[in-house]
């Protein structure tokens, strides 16, 4: 499959609040509104990447740069685009612009127990280098621990 990725734009928001929604369990919360995506975008050196297939935005990463650091605040891919290297290509991406920007690692927060998240992202070099527990609240009310990982 050949794929592209490409820097978002504020048109693109509609496309990335769509993928929230399929690509997010609801149970957990972890999507955000387009509103906190159009605020996390006002923020200086905060950009989305999109990746795209021949026809279709498949997923996007945000990321944003602080000093020499960067965090990679949300990704997502379509469920029905998963395994086939696409996350993979999304956090190249973000790391390959993290590091024209300045950034020397990046750095993620995971919700404990994502194991298709955790697994992608070591297998993309992070390491865990924390939690903080309870960090985040599912849609019951259940607590979850959040990992942090880091990359040089």
């Amino acid at each position: 499959m050949t794929v592209n990725v490409v820097l978002a734009s504020g048109r693109d928001l509609p496309v990335i609040d769509d993928i929230m929604v399929r690509a997010f369990d609801p149970r957990f919360g972890e999507g955000w509104s387009a509103a906190q995506v159009a605020g996390a975008l006002a923020i200086p050196d905060t950009w989305i990447q999109l990746i795209r297939a021949p026809a279709i935005t498949v997923g996007f990463a945000l990321t944003r740069r602080i000093l020499d650091e960067a965090e990679l605040m949300l990704i997502a891919v379509l469920p029905e685009a998963r395994g086939s290297g696409l996350g993979k290509a999304l956090i190249a991406a973000a790391m390959q612009q993290s590091r024209l920007r300045g950034a020397r690692r990046m750095f993620l927060e995971v919700r404990d127990g994502n194991a298709g998240a955790l697994s992608l992202y070591r297998s993309t070099g992070f390491s865990e280098i924390g939690r903080r527990k309870g960090y985040y609240t599912g849609k019951n009310g259940s607590r979850y621990d959040a990992v942090t990982l880091q990359l040089n």
